[in-house]
């Protein structure tokens, strides 16, 4: 809820809803919001870069596309770079998945809920520019085609088509949780294990 704003001693002062206790990140209460807003900026940073090197990637092939139209119109390898141009921002997208979770660990929210807002902020604004703007920047403003084979309505087109295919096929073989497999195979216990019982206890100190 949204905080609520009051008046003590003819001050302001903003009042909010405490989260709760198993919401809390208690390592992060410690960093100060000076730390905090360093370590947000690096990882806006890294952010960009991993997008603009996609979107680099992209130029490139774009780029060599271009010119085997203008040496021959017919040819198979001008389908292949613009499926290829496809399959890079699907694996993009797929990529940024994984290292925005890192990166927002890296942010050291105070709670889990502002830790999964800010994932979730972070790749629908990472995955909108792969994969949109990418197409916009690279036919409409650098090769100035829309409508022509190869051109925007092309690549958008084929870009579906390539996400309807890969995306299901990758999440029924993920690389990612596979390695997290054969780490968890390597984990070798010598002696059974039990439970061991955890006691909370929590104090209110009361200034006089």
């Amino acid at each position: 809820s949204a905080p609520k704003k009051y008046k003590l001693n003819g001050k302001k002062i903003n009042v909010e809803r405490a989260p709760e206790p198993s919401d809390v990140q208690w390592e992060n209460l410690a960093f100060k919001f000076r730390d905090k807003l360093k370590s947000r900026l690096m990882t806006k940073f890294l952010e960009l870069f991993v997008v603009v090197g996609g979107c680099a990637i992209v130029v490139v092939i774009s780029y060599g596309r271009e010119v085997i139209r203008e040496q021959t119109e017919d040819s198979p390898f001008f389908q292949l770079a613009s499926i290829l141009i496809a399959l890079i921002l699907a694996v993009v997208n797929v990529i940024l998945v994984q290292v925005l979770k890192r990166f927002a660990v890296l942010e050291k929210h105070y709670t889990n809920t502002r830790y999964n807002i800010s994932c979730a902020e972070s790749l629908a604004r990472a995955q909108s520019i792969n994969t949109i703007l990418t197409p916009i920047i690279v036919n409409y403003f650098i090769f100035y085609d829309i409508w022509n084979e190869g051109g925007l309505a092309f690549d958008i087109f084929t870009l579906l088509i390539v996400s309807m295919l890969f995306n299901p096929i990758f999440n029924l073989i993920n690389p990612f949780y596979l390695f997290r497999l054969y780490g968890l195979s390597l984990i070798h216990i010598s002696e059974p294990t039990r439970q061991a019982e955890i006691s909370y206890a929590v104090f209110c100190l009361k200034k006089k």
